[in-house]
Parts: C-alpha cells; sequence; structure tokens
C-alpha cells in the first residue's frame, strides 16, 4: 500500500473494510477540495476582533467627521443664522425693478428743454444661445420675419460684435409706440428664443440739441449718468431711483408687494432763457460761417444777479446722438468731423482779448490815481521807443481823454497809461495785474459746469523764471491793450463787464437757478453770490461807463452800429492778433439798457479772415432779437391768448421799443440800416 503524507488542508479519509485507495481518486478529491476552499473564502474559519490600535483610529475618524459636520451645522444655524436667513427669504421672492424717470430740465421760464422716452432693446446674450447651428438659423428666421429685417443682416449684427461683450444690442430704441406690434409679438415668442431678450431702455430727448449739447451734456447709455453740462454738474438732482417689486415663488395668487418705491429725479430750473440760447446759436453758427471764422462763443449774463441767459460756442454737436448705440465706426466718424466740437471755448477758450480790456485798465488808473478822467494825452499814432522802434496805434487819434480813448480805442493813451512814457507814471505790470485779478481774470469764475479753465494773466517774475527774459516796457504797453501773453475765457470777460454794468459787484456766473421736485416745488434755490466788490469807486466806474456809452454815441465810436437798436447800450470793442497773417480775434462786450442793464452780451469770434466786424454784426442781430423781435414775438402771443387783435398788440409794442432807440429809423422795431449784408465799422487791429 502506498502511504501519502498528510497536507495542510486535506480531510483525514477513513477507510472502511481492506480496499486500497487508488491514485487518482487521491489527487481527484484535492481538485474538488480546491475549488470548495475558492468558492467560500474564510467559510468555516474563525473570525478574529481588531486590534486596539486599528479600533481607536477608525472610531477618532468616526467622531472628528462627525464633529465637523455638528460644527458647520452649528455655523451656518447659530452664528452665520442672520446672513442665510436673508438670503432665503430673498429666494422665496421673486425680483423685479420698478422703472422711474430722471428729472426734467427747464430754462428761466419752464420751457421743458429736456425730456424722457421709454424705448425698447433686442438684447443678444451670447451665453444663452443655441449650439446647434439649424436652431440658431430657426431663431433667426423667426426674427426676421418679426422685425421685417433679412436673417443675412441679422445674422451680421450677431456675429460683428460676438467676442466684444457677453451681450450685445441687435435693434435698440423700439419705440414703444411706433414699433408696438413688434415688441407685443417679441414678448410672446421670447420662450422659443432662447438668447434674446427685450430690454426696456429710458432715453433722453433733447430739444434744439444743437444749441444746447455744451450746456446741458448728456446721459450715458451704459452708466446712465449725466456726461458734460449740467447733466452731469447736477446728476446726484436729477438721477432717478428705482423701486423695487417682489412676488412670492410659493403664492398660488401671485400677490405682489413694493418692497423699495422708485423715486423720480428732482428737476432743474435754469436762468437759461431758451428762446435767446436758440436764436444765439443760429446766429453765432450763421456768422461764423458766411465770414469763414474758426469758430466763436457768446455769453449772456444777467447783471444783477449773475444769472446765465445764455451760453454758446460753436461748432457743437447733437447730443440726441448717444441716444442710441454708437458704433466704434461711427464714434471714429464724429470725432473725426471739423463740423463737430466737445469743446466749450464759452469756458475754456483762452483767447488774448484785445481792446476789451481797456474798460479794466482805465478802472485800474482812475482809482490809483494815475490819471483822471479829464486828462488829456496826445496821441501821434504811436510811441516813439527807446530802442529806435516805433509803437504803432491803428490811427492818429489827437488830444484823447479818457472818453475819447474808450470810444475810439486809442492804443496810445492806452500804453502810457498802463506802461508810463517819458516820465509819466503809468499803472506797470504788477498793478495791472491786482486790478485784472479783482475783476475776475486768471482765475475760475465758478460758473456750475466742469471745465471751466482759469486763463492767465502773466507777471514779471513769472516772464523772468519761465523764459529767463525780463520785463520790458514793450510787454505792459502789449498787456495794456490785450495782446501780449494774457490769455482771458469769453466768460472772465462777460464778468468782468457785468461789475462795470452794476456799479462794482463782481459776481459768481449761474446757470441753475433752483432743483425742484417732482411736483416743481422748490427744494434748493442758488441765490446770487459776489465775489469781490467795492474794489473801484463807484465815481470812477461811471466815467468808464460813461466812455463805453460813447463808443455807441459817438461818430467816431468803434460800436455805432449799436445806435440803431431798440434800446440804449455802452459797449467795448476789440481786435487781437493771432499770430498768422490776416487773420484775427473779433471781440465785443456790452450791455444794455445803459441806464438799467438787464443783460450783458460779449462776444468772441475766433480766427477771422481779414480785419471785419463779424462780432459788431452779430451783437446788433442778437440785441435786435432780444429787445425787438422777442417782445413783439411775446406781446403777440400773448394777445391771442388774451383774444385781442395781433396786428394792433404789435404795433403798439412796436410803440413801446421805439423809446429807448437811438435811430429814428426805427419803425415798431424794425432796422432800417446796418443788417442788409454790409459790416459796420469795426476796431481795426490794435498792433
Amino acid at each position: 500500500m502506498l502511504k501519502f503524507p498528510r497536507r495542510r488542508g486535506y480531510q483525514k479519509f477513513k477507510v472502511k473494510g481492506s480496499g486500497e485507495i487508488e491514485t487518482d481518486e487521491v489527487f481527484l478529491d484535492a481538485i474538488v477540495q480546491k475549488k470548495q476552499s475558492a468558492k467560500d473564502i474564510g467559510y468555516g474559519r474563525i473570525e478574529t476582533a481588531l486590534s486596539r490600535k486599528t479600533f481607536v483610529i477608525l472610531f477618532g475618524l468616526f467622531v472628528f467627521v462627525t464633529a465637523g459636520f455638528l460644527l458647520r451645522a452649528f455655523y451656518f444655524q447659530v452664528i452665520d443664522f442672520s446672513v442665510y436667513a436673508e438670503k432665503a427669504e430673498r429666494n422665496r421672492y421673486i425680483s423685479s425693478n420698478i422703472d422711474s424717470q430722471r428729472g426734467i430740465i427747464y430754462d428761466r421760464n419752464f420751457n421743458q428743454l429736456v425730456s424722457n422716452n421709454q424705448t425698447f432693446n433686442l438684447i443678444c446674450e451670447y451665453s444663452s444661445l443655441p449650439a446647434e447651428s439649424d436652431i440658431l438659423d430657426r431663431e433667426i428666421m423667426e426674427l426676421s420675419k418679426i422685425m421685417a429685417v433679412s436673417a443675412e443682416e441679422i445674422k451680421n449684427r450677431i456675429e460683428e460684435k460676438r467676442g466684444k461683450n457677453p451681450t450685445a444690442v441687435i435693434f435698440d430704441n423700439l419705440d414703444k409706440d411706433a414699433d408696438r406690434d413688434k415688441i407685443i409679438v417679441l414678448e410672446t415668442k421670447m420662450e422659443i428664443l432662447p438668447g434674446f431678450k427685450i430690454e426696456k431702455n429710458s432715453t433722453r430727448i433733447y430739444n434744439d440739441a444743437e444749441y444746447f449739447s455744451l450746456l446741458l451734456g448728456f446721459v450715458s447709455r451704459d452708466s446712465k449718468s449725466g456726461q458734460l453740462g449740467i447733466e452731469q454738474q447736477y446728476d446726484e438732482y436729477l438721477k432717478e431711483t428705482p423701486g423695487i417689486l417682489e412676488r412670492d415663488r410659493g403664492s398660488d395668487n401671485e400677490e405682489e408687494k413694493i418692497v423699495k418705491p422708485a423715486k423720480p429725479g428732482n428737476n432743474i430750473l435754469l436762468n437759461i432763457d431758451a428762446g435767446l440760447q436758440k436764436k444765439i446759436g443760429e446766429l453765432l453758427k450763421e456768422d461764423v460761417l458766411a465770414y469763414g471764422a474758426k469758430s466763436g462763443a457768446v455769453v449772456a449774463i444777467d447783471p444783477k444777479t449773475g444769472g446765465v441767459l445764455a451760453l454758446n460756442s460753436y461748432p457743437s454737436f447733437d447730443s440726441n446722438i448717444f441716444s442710441k448705440a454708437v458704433t466704434e465706426e461711427e464714434y471714429n466718424d464724429l470725432m473725426s468731423n471739423s463740423g463737430i466740437s466737445f469743446y466749450n471755448r464759452t469756458i475754456a477758450g483762452e483767447y488774448p482779448i484785445g481792446s476789451t480790456i481797456k474798460p479794466l485798465i482805465a478802472s485800474a488808473a482812475l482809482e490809483e490815481n494815475v490819471i483822471t478822467a479829464s486828462k488829456t494825452i496826445d496821441c501821434a499814432g504811436g510811441l516813439q521807443l527807446k530802442d529806435g522802434t516805433f509803437k504803432k496805434d491803428w490811427t492818429t487819434h489827437g488830444p484823447t481823454d479818457l472818453t475819447k480813448a474808450i470810444s475810439e480805442s486809442c492804443d496810445t493813451y492806452f500804453y502810457i497809461v498802463g506802461g508810463g512814457y517819458q516820465g509819466f507814471t503809468g499803472l506797470g505790470v504788477d498793478r495791472i495785474d491786482k486790478y485784472l485779478a479783482e475783476f475776475g481774470l486768471g482765475k475760475t469764475t465758478g460758473i456750475d459746469l466742469a471745465g471751466e479753465k482759469a486763463g492767465f494773466v502773466p507777471s514779471a517774475d513769472w516772464k523772468q523764471e519761465e523764459t529767463g527774459v525780463s520785463w520790458y516796457p514793450g510787454d505792459t504797453y502789449n498787456m495794456s491793450i490785450g495782446q501780449g501773453y494774457l490769455k482771458v475765457t469769453p466768460l472772465q470777460l462777460a464778468m468782468a463787464t457785468v461789475a462795470i454794468a452794476n456799479g462794482g459787484k463782481l459776481l459768481e456766473p449761474q446757470i441753475v437757478n433752483s432743483v425742484l421736485d417732482e411736483n416743481n416745488n422748490v427744494i434748493k434755490k442758488f441765490e446770487p453770490a459776489v465775489i469781490n466788490s467795492n474794489f473801484i469807486a463807484s465815481q470812477y466806474l461811471e466815467e468808464v461807463r460813461q466812455g463805453m456809452r460813447q463808443t455807441v454815441l459817438s461818430p467816431a465810436g468803434t460800436a455805432r452800429g449799436l445806435q440803431s437798436m431798440p434800446v440804449t447800450s455802452a459797449a467795448k470793442t476789440g481786435t487781437a492778433q493771432t499770430g498768422k497773417a490776416d487773420v484775427y480775434h473779433n471781440l465785443i462786450t456790452l450791455f444794455a439798457p445803459y441806464e438799467d442793464p438787464q443783460i450783458v452780451i460779449t462776444i468772441v469770434i475766433e480766427s477771422v479772415p481779414n480785419q471785419t466786424g463779424v462780432a459788431n454784426l452779430l451783437s446788433r442781430q442778437i440785441m435786435q432779437y432780444y429787445f425787438g423781435d422777442r417782445l413783439q414775438e411775446e406781446a403777440a402771443k400773448q394777445a391771442a391768448e388774451n383774444g385781442q387783435d395781433n396786428g394792433a398788440v404789435i404795433e403798439n409794442q412796436g410803440d413801446t421799443i421805439d423809446n429807448g432807440s437811438e435811430n429814428p429809423a426805427i419803425i415798431n422795431g424794425e432796422q432800417t440800416q446796418g443788417d442788409n449784408g454790409i459790416l459796420p465799422d469795426g476796431e481795426p487791429i490794435s498792433d
């Protein structure tokens, strides 16, 4: 008998009888047992307990994780409860904005200058557009039918703006009335047009925008804030506050509540006379173009209050352009157009002001006892200087006192009064600087518009420091007639004239009269502000005013064309060199009526070819409108409202306004000479 050793895992076999076990049976049993072991792994084995170390690790891990969850829950439920409760409460409601309106801007007579117009934009949200081209094509075809625009055009609009912003305006300024049907259809089909949505948009519409844009500014489509002008300066008052409307998500009755009421912006009442602003704008543009000038600026001020009646700068722009989406190409075209300008010359244009400075120099000389009004200086057509040069006048005036020097604009007189000559002690540069500062030159006026420039009043020290060259008498001579380094804005010159017209009070110019609530009740009133006063004695100012009066009355006066106006006036003209041959700045500053000034008008026409009197012409046109045509129009309107006969009232009005006329050729307020295309005699160039 064969004997086999026992192996681990094999069962013991008890053989009954004396039969022998065959070898193949042994191997067969081993194979069967091996398969059974593979099938029942661990079966029949005795389980052993985990080791203490393993148990501690697993239990510690369980405690740590559980504690973390508990601490995090404690943080959310206790420490940060209010934050998440607020979020949960917000998620409970569907919020939407309640539209409101930006404040309205009125002129001094409550004529509305700007209005709000509700429009709609069709917006493309690129991230929400269908990825499948066939689905997108179907959407575009649907839009094409609704908007009556070719599918190709819509596709081009979508693609040309893709990648620049997350969204793009495909159709803008859809009018709620004119495009009503399109808007309704679009709103009903928004669910089948993923990637597109309708957006409400409030745009500002400016009346006669070309003449008001630099004054009023505009509102940015993106930020909804004011840009330039009054829209920018008073944005905090004008801007609206949208309201918030909430609806409970779980409510079946769709109950709504106003969480935050909408608040419209405050209204603004200006000192501006809209009729005057528009008329000056039309006349300024017409004259600048007719006489080949580069540009121009006109300022009109109430000398009693400092209220700004008109503020015109040409060229300008149309602020309504920015009420719609402007492409990059359109913007570049706008910027390169020489007929469009965002530069407000009334407050930022800095010019040599020529002989319009002479009333200021005369006031200073009287106050400093350099001269008396009766002192006579002989004008021989200029001054012979020590270096052998001859400082020319524009003509020979002969014996000249203060009144004649102002009315005929005698340069020689002011050379000597300003800089001295042959033993006569003039003001000198330091005293000229002092009094020009008293009149507000060399510093901003404080007008309620951004972008004002201070101009420049030179001094001897400045010239030495900047150029390394001393100040010469010739520099003082130049400064005394408004030339040289001196730079003045049209507004500064106007406010200096205001101080002469009203008896010596330098006022702060003010465009806005008051801020109003939505019912036009006054919230804030801007009272006249006096910047400086009593720096020139009243009797001296009266003597200067008489000289300006003779500028109009004298047969040799440089503003004698104003004699034909409906009311009395006083003025000073100026012609300033530009550095280009036969190209000059034309200026005039005046006030009227002479006895009781109601308006100061200052005009600067920039870079006029040849020596024309275009500023004089424009001043007469403005005066004729303000004291003639305007009053007749107002009388006719009043008569129509009262049911009176218009013709009789206009005729009577003409008789009334003739009472101040200096020319009997005025009939019913109509001028019979001087405006027939022939320029009045202007002031020749001051060397």
